[in-house]
């Protein structure tokens, strides 16, 4: 990478990414061009994979994300999907298309009583628990840790290995880590009741996505609602051509949230500047 600053002249003390910065690792090559000074840094959105968090922590410099501003568009992008997910809808919409009208076509599952299962029940799993809930859904979820019975709201909290057996649909929140990579693969599959549908509304490779071919191949999946993928831009060509799929862009983009990314990182940076200790971080720094 080409240094824009000589070493003299990197004295930053804090980083701010806004709209129209591209897209890519921030890794130790990126952030260390910024200088050992740096103790502070905040950019758009709620997921922070493409950090290198352990660089930051061991040069003492905090990084915040922005969860609050994309919450509601990833939920309401979530509650499509799984709505798709159930009502077979990209069939539905070929057999329109193709002149088929209701051939091949099964009738849809009843909502109420539907068991869905969250899996990871943060700030938009939640947010897609309560736009749900009209729909009288059986909610199951599993999270790290249990959420407070107040917090629930029906929910009922169950492990991981019940969450795979019993839901007839996974709708995925967790967020994308070392030890979430693939977190659904091959073997959790095999461990899910046949016809089980699958929603992903978080980070593509926390599912593996050839694992999650094979199992829809062998109608162990029936269905996937994708707005992530694994390699994205890039699709399975599976994916692409089953008409067993609803597949969006990465794309939870509602009116407005370019100034609310912006304003939510910019008060990052403030409290950062009050207090020393900013109410986004998503690390620990050394001292």
């Amino acid at each position: 990478m080409k240094k824009l600053v000589s070493e003299s002249d990197r004295k930053f003390d804090a980083l701010v990414t806004l709209t129209g910065v591209p897209y890519g690792k921030r890794d130790q090559e990126f952030l260390s061009i910024l200088g050992p000074s740096l103790k502070f840094f905040t950019a758009m959105g709620a997921g922070y994979d493409s950090v290198d968090l352990g660089y930051l922590n061991s040069i003492g410099a905090w990084y915040c994300n922005t969860p609050t501003a994309p919450s509601d568009g990833t939920s309401t992008s979530a509650v499509t999907l799984i709505l798709a997910s159930i009502h077979d809808l990209t069939h539905l919409d070929n057999n329109v298309r193709a002149g088929l009208w209701t051939k091949g076509l099964k009738p849809s599952p009843v909502l109420a009583g539907f068991t869905l299962g969250i899996l990871g029940m943060g700030r938009i799993g939640k947010l897609t628990r309560d736009k749900l809930s009209g729909f009288q859904f059986n909610i199951i979820y599993h999270n790290r840790t249990r959420l407070l019975p107040e917090e629930e709201k029906g929910a009922k909290y169950v492990s991981f290995e019940d969450l795979l057996a019993k839901s007839q649909l996974i709708c995925v929140h967790a967020s994308l880590s070392t030890d979430t990579h693939h977190l659904l693969g091959k073997k959790e599959f095999e461990k899910m009741t046949p016809g089980v549908k699958i929603v992903n509304v978080s980070r593509g490779p926390i599912v593996d996505e050839e694992a999650l071919v094979d199992a829809m191949e062998a109608d162990i999946v029936s269905y996937a609602g994708l707005d992530v993928f694994e390699h994205e831009p890039k699709v399975h060509p599976y994916l692409l051509k089953s008409k067993k799929t609803t597949l969006t862009p990465h794309w939870g983009w509602t009116v407005g949230l370019e100034g609310e990314l912006e304003r939510e990182a910019l008060y990052n940076l403030r409290d950062w500047i009050q207090t020393g200790k900013p109410s986004n971080g998503v690390n620990t720094p050394k001292a």
